[in-house]
């Protein structure tokens, strides 16, 4: 299963350690193509949408934050 861990950060000098931490726990279960996306808050929102469905993914995992809830709120 093509499982993407995604997280919009507020910069680049910014990682989301909630989403490296899910997807390493995953990996340690057994789980198998599990990736990592990451951008900033600062991308357009069809760029991100174009990249994140450009990884073909079956299932997208959000990290949440104050900064990016409006974002990715549906």
């Amino acid at each position: 299963m093509n499982t993407v861990f995604a997280a919009l950060n507020a910069s680049y000098i910014h990682t989301s350690l909630a989403i490296r931490s899910v997807a390493a726990f995953a990996g340690l279960q057994g789980f198998s193509g599990v990736r990592l996306w990451e951008r900033t808050i600062n991308h357009r929102y069809r760029y991100l949408l174009g990249d994140l469905a450009s990884l073909e993914p079956d299932l997208v995992v959000f990290s949440l934050y104050i900064w990016n809830v409006v974002i990715m709120k549906p």
